[in-house]
Protein backbone atom coordinates (compact mmCIF):
# COMPACT_ATOMS: atom_id res chain seq x y z
CA UNK A 1 0.00 0.00 0.00
CA UNK A 2 2.69 2.27 0.61
CA UNK A 3 4.28 1.60 -2.17
CA UNK A 4 1.53 1.95 -4.35
CA UNK A 5 0.76 5.44 -2.65
CA UNK A 6 4.50 6.61 -3.26
CA UNK A 7 4.18 5.86 -7.32
CA UNK A 8 0.85 7.51 -7.08
CA UNK A 9 2.19 10.67 -5.34
CA UNK A 10 5.10 10.69 -7.91
CA UNK A 11 3.10 11.79 -10.71
CA UNK A 12 1.07 14.22 -8.21
CA UNK A 13 4.15 16.75 -6.93
CA UNK A 14 1.54 18.98 -5.55
CA UNK A 15 -0.26 16.42 -3.29
CA UNK A 16 3.23 15.04 -2.06
CA UNK A 17 4.64 18.43 -1.02
CA UNK A 18 1.50 19.21 0.81
CA UNK A 19 1.49 15.66 2.61
CA UNK A 20 5.31 16.34 3.68
CA UNK A 21 3.90 19.68 4.86
CA UNK A 22 1.29 18.15 6.98
CA UNK A 23 -1.41 20.02 4.52
CA UNK A 24 -3.40 16.88 3.91
CA UNK A 25 -3.05 13.44 5.78
CA UNK A 26 -1.79 9.99 3.48
CA UNK A 27 -5.50 9.28 3.07
CA UNK A 28 -6.42 12.58 1.75
CA UNK A 29 -2.96 12.86 -0.20
CA UNK A 30 -3.99 9.00 -1.81
CA UNK A 31 -7.68 10.49 -2.39
CA UNK A 32 -6.16 13.55 -4.30
CA UNK A 33 -3.86 11.64 -6.66
CA UNK A 34 -6.48 9.22 -7.72
CA UNK A 35 -8.30 11.98 -8.47
CA UNK A 36 -5.95 13.41 -10.38
CA UNK A 37 -4.95 10.56 -12.12
CA UNK A 38 -8.12 10.34 -13.60
CA UNK A 39 -7.76 13.77 -15.80
CA UNK A 40 -6.40 14.78 -18.11
CA UNK A 41 -2.80 16.13 -17.61
CA UNK A 42 -3.09 19.82 -18.48
CA UNK A 43 -5.56 19.78 -15.57
CA UNK A 44 -4.10 18.09 -13.06
CA UNK A 45 -2.46 21.12 -11.25
CA UNK A 46 -5.50 23.03 -11.16
CA UNK A 47 -7.44 19.94 -10.11
CA UNK A 48 -4.74 19.41 -6.59
CA UNK A 49 -4.34 22.92 -6.23
CA UNK A 50 -8.54 22.62 -5.39
CA UNK A 51 -8.78 19.31 -3.69
CA UNK A 52 -5.73 20.19 -1.50
CA UNK A 53 -7.62 23.22 -0.76
CA UNK A 54 -10.78 21.62 -0.07
CA UNK A 55 -8.89 18.90 2.53
CA UNK A 56 -9.00 21.86 4.55
CA UNK A 57 -13.03 21.61 5.49
CA UNK A 58 -14.27 18.47 4.26
CA UNK A 59 -13.70 14.97 6.20
CA UNK A 60 -11.91 12.41 4.32
CA UNK A 61 -15.41 10.58 3.24
CA UNK A 62 -17.06 14.04 2.01
CA UNK A 63 -13.48 14.38 -0.08
CA UNK A 64 -13.80 11.28 -1.67
CA UNK A 65 -17.18 12.27 -2.97
CA UNK A 66 -15.71 15.72 -4.27
CA UNK A 67 -12.96 13.94 -6.02
CA UNK A 68 -15.97 12.20 -7.96
CA UNK A 69 -16.93 15.58 -9.22
CA UNK A 70 -13.38 16.88 -10.20
CA UNK A 71 -13.83 17.73 -13.58
CA UNK A 72 -16.39 20.66 -12.51
CA UNK A 73 -13.28 22.34 -11.97
CA UNK A 74 -12.96 22.93 -15.55
CA UNK A 75 -16.05 21.16 -17.28
CA UNK A 76 -19.66 22.57 -17.57
CA UNK A 77 -22.13 21.18 -14.72
CA UNK A 78 -23.85 18.86 -17.38
CA UNK A 79 -20.27 17.49 -18.88
CA UNK A 80 -19.25 17.16 -14.78
CA UNK A 81 -22.33 15.12 -14.16
CA UNK A 82 -21.79 12.85 -16.76
CA UNK A 83 -18.19 12.41 -16.09
CA UNK A 84 -19.64 11.58 -12.45
CA UNK A 85 -22.33 9.23 -13.58
CA UNK A 86 -19.60 6.79 -15.07
CA UNK A 87 -17.76 6.60 -12.31
CA UNK A 88 -20.57 6.10 -9.90
CA UNK A 89 -21.77 3.38 -12.46
CA UNK A 90 -17.93 1.74 -12.34
CA UNK A 91 -17.84 1.67 -8.78
CA UNK A 92 -21.16 0.28 -8.64
CA UNK A 93 -20.52 -2.25 -10.84
CA UNK A 94 -17.68 -3.32 -8.88
CA UNK A 95 -19.07 -3.07 -5.84
CA UNK A 96 -21.85 -5.45 -7.09
CA UNK A 97 -19.45 -7.93 -8.59
CA UNK A 98 -17.52 -8.23 -5.15
CA UNK A 99 -20.20 -8.68 -2.72
CA UNK A 100 -20.34 -11.17 -0.23
CA UNK A 101 -21.70 -13.01 2.23
CA UNK A 102 -20.28 -16.10 4.75
CA UNK A 103 -21.78 -16.92 7.89
CA UNK A 104 -20.46 -20.33 10.59
CA UNK A 105 -22.27 -22.03 13.31
CA UNK A 106 -20.17 -21.20 16.68
CA UNK A 107 -22.23 -24.40 18.47
CA UNK A 108 -22.82 -21.78 21.29
CA UNK A 109 -26.55 -20.68 20.33
CA UNK A 110 -24.89 -18.42 18.23
CA UNK A 111 -23.75 -17.78 14.27
CA UNK A 112 -21.06 -15.19 13.35
CA UNK A 113 -20.19 -14.24 9.95
CA UNK A 114 -18.64 -11.81 7.76
CA UNK A 115 -20.11 -9.90 4.56
CA UNK A 116 -19.42 -7.08 1.85
CA UNK A 117 -21.81 -4.69 0.13
CA UNK A 118 -22.20 -1.77 -2.29
CA UNK A 119 -22.36 1.53 0.03
CA UNK A 120 -25.78 2.69 -1.09
CA UNK A 121 -26.98 -0.86 0.88
CA UNK A 122 -24.94 -0.64 3.49
CA UNK A 123 -26.69 2.95 4.05
CA UNK A 124 -29.37 1.47 3.73
CA UNK A 125 -29.00 -1.45 6.30
CA UNK A 126 -27.34 0.58 8.67
CA UNK A 127 -30.35 3.40 8.82
CA UNK A 128 -32.52 0.22 9.46
CA UNK A 129 -30.37 -1.06 12.59
CA UNK A 130 -29.54 2.40 14.14
CA UNK A 131 -33.56 3.24 13.75
CA UNK A 132 -34.05 -0.53 15.47
CA UNK A 133 -31.14 0.06 17.92
CA UNK A 134 -31.49 3.53 19.26
CA UNK A 135 -30.75 3.46 22.88
CA UNK A 136 -34.13 5.80 23.42
CA UNK A 137 -36.38 2.96 21.76
CA UNK A 138 -34.98 0.26 23.79
CA UNK A 139 -36.52 -1.76 20.84
CA UNK A 140 -39.66 -1.35 22.83
CA UNK A 141 -38.82 -3.23 25.57
CA UNK A 142 -38.71 -1.43 28.75
CA UNK A 143 -36.53 -4.01 30.55
CA UNK A 144 -33.63 -3.39 28.42
CA UNK A 145 -31.10 -1.47 30.14
CA UNK A 146 -30.29 1.72 28.54
CA UNK A 147 -26.21 1.44 29.14
CA UNK A 148 -26.64 -2.09 26.89
CA UNK A 149 -23.22 -1.38 24.69
CA UNK A 150 -23.55 0.05 20.79
CA UNK A 151 -22.39 -3.32 19.52
CA UNK A 152 -25.04 -5.40 21.18
CA UNK A 153 -27.60 -3.25 20.19
CA UNK A 154 -26.76 -3.42 16.85
CA UNK A 155 -26.87 -7.36 17.04
CA UNK A 156 -29.97 -7.35 18.71
CA UNK A 157 -31.70 -5.65 16.16
CA UNK A 158 -29.72 -7.48 13.47
CA UNK A 159 -32.11 -10.10 14.50
CA UNK A 160 -34.57 -8.39 15.17
CA UNK A 161 -34.61 -7.59 11.13
CA UNK A 162 -33.42 -10.90 10.05
CA UNK A 163 -36.97 -11.86 11.80
CA UNK A 164 -38.92 -9.64 9.80
CA UNK A 165 -37.50 -10.30 6.93
CA UNK A 166 -39.54 -12.39 5.34
CA UNK A 167 -39.73 -13.36 1.37
CA UNK A 168 -43.32 -11.35 1.70
CA UNK A 169 -41.90 -8.19 3.52
CA UNK A 170 -38.99 -8.19 1.21
CA UNK A 171 -40.46 -8.29 -1.97
CA UNK A 172 -43.60 -5.81 -1.10
CA UNK A 173 -42.17 -2.53 -1.89
CA UNK A 174 -38.86 -2.56 -0.20
CA UNK A 175 -36.94 0.21 2.48
CA UNK A 176 -37.88 3.87 2.58
CA UNK A 177 -35.13 6.46 0.71
CA UNK A 178 -35.38 9.77 1.07
CA UNK A 179 -33.56 10.66 -2.13
CA UNK A 180 -32.63 14.20 -3.07
CA UNK A 181 -32.12 14.60 -7.22
CA UNK A 182 -32.67 17.64 -9.88
CA UNK A 183 -36.35 18.13 -11.11
CA UNK A 184 -37.78 15.81 -13.74
CA UNK A 185 -33.30 14.17 -13.86
CA UNK A 186 -34.89 10.58 -13.24
CA UNK A 187 -35.89 10.53 -17.04
CA UNK A 188 -32.64 11.85 -17.80
CA UNK A 189 -29.62 9.69 -17.93
CA UNK A 190 -26.31 11.26 -16.50
CA UNK A 191 -27.56 12.66 -13.32
CA UNK A 192 -26.46 11.40 -10.25
CA UNK A 193 -28.61 11.89 -6.80
CA UNK A 194 -27.86 11.71 -3.27
CA UNK A 195 -29.10 9.52 -0.47
CA UNK A 196 -29.56 11.51 2.95
CA UNK A 197 -26.57 10.19 4.05
CA UNK A 198 -24.46 11.74 1.74
CA UNK A 199 -23.86 9.08 -0.21
CA UNK A 200 -23.84 9.38 -4.13
CA UNK A 201 -25.97 7.17 -6.33
CA UNK A 202 -26.01 6.94 -10.41
CA UNK A 203 -28.40 7.83 -12.19
CA UNK A 204 -29.32 4.36 -13.61
CA UNK A 205 -28.59 3.18 -9.66
CA UNK A 206 -31.20 5.95 -8.33
CA UNK A 207 -34.24 4.28 -11.43
CA UNK A 208 -33.46 0.80 -10.10
CA UNK A 209 -34.11 1.58 -6.74
CA UNK A 210 -37.15 3.76 -7.62
CA UNK A 211 -38.85 0.33 -8.97
CA UNK A 212 -38.16 -1.53 -5.89
CA UNK A 213 -38.20 0.63 -3.10
CA UNK A 214 -40.58 3.67 -1.25
CA UNK A 215 -38.60 5.56 -2.90
CA UNK A 216 -39.41 9.72 -1.30
CA UNK A 217 -38.01 12.71 -3.27
CA UNK A 218 -37.21 15.72 -1.96
CA UNK A 219 -39.39 18.50 -3.50
CA UNK A 220 -38.67 21.73 -2.45
CA UNK A 221 -41.91 23.87 -1.75
CA UNK A 222 -44.25 21.18 -1.78
CA UNK A 223 -47.18 21.77 -0.14
CA UNK A 224 -48.59 17.61 0.84
CA UNK A 225 -47.10 18.06 4.27
CA UNK A 226 -47.98 20.24 7.17
CA UNK A 227 -44.82 21.13 8.23
CA UNK A 228 -45.05 23.91 10.20
CA UNK A 229 -47.06 24.08 14.09
CA UNK A 230 -46.44 27.20 15.91
CA UNK A 231 -46.89 26.34 19.42
CA UNK A 232 -49.44 23.50 18.85
CA UNK A 233 -46.57 20.98 19.49
CA UNK A 234 -43.58 20.59 20.99
CA UNK A 235 -41.64 18.10 19.25
CA UNK A 236 -40.80 17.87 15.23
CA UNK A 237 -42.39 15.38 13.48
CA UNK A 238 -41.16 13.09 11.49
CA UNK A 239 -41.86 14.56 8.46
CA UNK A 240 -40.48 17.74 9.87
CA UNK A 241 -37.13 16.30 10.69
CA UNK A 242 -37.26 14.42 7.18
CA UNK A 243 -37.47 18.01 5.51
CA UNK A 244 -34.53 19.61 7.89
CA UNK A 245 -32.27 16.46 7.05
CA UNK A 246 -32.45 17.66 3.20
CA UNK A 247 -30.82 20.63 4.75
CA UNK A 248 -28.32 19.83 7.49
CA UNK A 249 -27.32 15.71 6.15
CA UNK A 250 -26.94 15.13 9.75
CA UNK A 251 -25.70 16.57 13.04
CA UNK A 252 -24.86 20.05 11.98
CA UNK A 253 -22.59 20.75 14.29
CA UNK A 254 -19.31 22.10 13.13
CA UNK A 255 -17.17 18.79 11.97
CA UNK A 256 -19.70 16.25 13.05
CA UNK A 257 -19.81 13.67 10.59
CA UNK A 258 -23.09 11.85 12.68
CA UNK A 259 -26.26 11.10 9.83
CA UNK A 260 -29.82 11.93 10.16
CA UNK A 261 -30.74 8.49 12.18
CA UNK A 262 -28.51 9.74 14.98
CA UNK A 263 -30.13 13.20 15.09
CA UNK A 264 -32.13 14.60 17.01
CA UNK A 265 -33.85 17.97 16.07
CA UNK A 266 -32.68 21.23 18.25
CA UNK A 267 -35.28 24.71 18.46
CA UNK A 268 -32.19 26.56 17.64
CA UNK A 269 -34.05 30.11 17.73
CA UNK A 270 -35.64 29.69 20.61
CA UNK A 271 -36.79 27.05 23.28
CA UNK A 272 -40.39 25.78 23.09
CA UNK A 273 -40.02 25.94 26.90
CA UNK A 274 -39.26 30.00 26.37
CA UNK A 275 -42.07 30.45 23.88
CA UNK A 276 -40.43 29.38 20.58
CA UNK A 277 -42.65 27.86 17.85
CA UNK A 278 -41.82 23.63 16.25
CA UNK A 279 -41.94 25.22 12.77
CA UNK A 280 -39.15 24.17 10.01
CA UNK A 281 -37.24 26.82 10.33
CA UNK A 282 -36.71 26.58 13.97
CA UNK A 283 -34.90 22.90 13.86
CA UNK A 284 -31.57 22.17 13.42
CA UNK A 285 -30.24 18.28 13.66
CA UNK A 286 -28.10 18.07 16.58
CA UNK A 287 -26.37 14.83 17.55
CA UNK A 288 -27.35 13.61 21.08
CA UNK A 289 -23.92 14.52 21.66
CA UNK A 290 -23.74 17.97 20.24
CA UNK A 291 -27.42 18.53 21.71
CA UNK A 292 -25.61 18.84 25.35
CA UNK A 293 -22.95 20.84 23.76
CA UNK A 294 -25.03 23.38 22.78
CA UNK A 295 -27.50 23.54 25.74
CA UNK A 296 -24.61 23.20 28.27
CA UNK A 297 -22.22 25.45 27.19
CA UNK A 298 -24.57 27.95 25.71
CA UNK A 299 -23.69 27.91 21.83
CA UNK A 300 -25.24 30.58 19.55
CA UNK A 301 -27.04 29.78 16.98
CA UNK A 302 -28.01 31.60 13.34
CA UNK A 303 -29.12 30.93 9.82
CA UNK A 304 -26.70 32.28 7.28
CA UNK A 305 -27.66 33.99 3.99
CA UNK A 306 -27.39 30.72 1.84
CA UNK A 307 -29.87 28.80 4.44
CA UNK A 308 -27.18 26.91 6.47
CA UNK A 309 -27.29 27.16 10.53
CA UNK A 310 -24.04 28.38 11.83
CA UNK A 311 -22.47 28.10 15.41
CA UNK A 312 -20.44 30.61 17.78
CA UNK A 313 -18.51 29.21 20.49
CA UNK A 314 -18.94 31.01 24.17
CA UNK A 315 -16.51 33.74 24.22
CA UNK A 316 -15.80 33.59 20.31
CA UNK A 317 -16.74 36.27 18.23
CA UNK A 318 -16.69 33.82 14.93
CA UNK A 319 -19.13 31.56 13.13
CA UNK A 320 -18.52 27.98 12.19
CA UNK A 321 -20.29 26.03 10.19
CA UNK A 322 -20.31 21.95 9.11
CA UNK A 323 -19.04 21.43 5.19
CA UNK A 324 -20.24 18.75 4.21
CA UNK A 325 -19.85 17.61 0.95
CA UNK A 326 -22.97 19.47 -1.42
CA UNK A 327 -22.63 18.79 -5.54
Amino acid sequence: RMVRSGRALQAAPRVEQALADGQVSQRQADIIAKASADVPHEHRDQVEQTLIADSARLTAKDLERRALRASDIFKPTREADADENAKLEDRERRAYANASFRMWDNHNGTHSGDFTIPEAQADILRSTLQALSAPRRNHGDDTVPTETPTVTRMGQAFATLAEKATPETIFDGGPTLLVTTQYQSLDEALIPSTLETGTRLSAGETRRLACQSKLLPGVMNGASVLLDYGRSRRLFSSAQKTAIAQRDNGCAFPGCDRPPQWCEVHHWKRAWAAGGTTNLNDGVLLCCHHHHVVHDQHWRLRLSNDGYIEFQSPGSTGWQRNHRFRP
